[in-house]
């Protein structure tokens, strides 16, 4: 869980710092609360799929 917490926030603060390099406007919604959970998600999901020690 910890490893996640850590990617989750590597994620986040990419998400943000892109976000930032595009200059206004760069909306909040589409650069970075809709993103985020998808790449989150999509972090969680091999882990699924192939089962732990895989």
């Amino acid at each position: 869980m910890w490893l996640l917490a850590q990617r989750t926030g590597r994620i986040a603060t990419g998400r943000l710092r892109a976000r930032g390099k595009t200059g206004p406007p760069s909306g909040l919604v589409t650069g970075f609360a809709r993103p985020v959970p998808t790449l989150v998600i999509g972090e969680l999901l091999p882990s699924a799929v192939r089962g732990p020690g895989d």
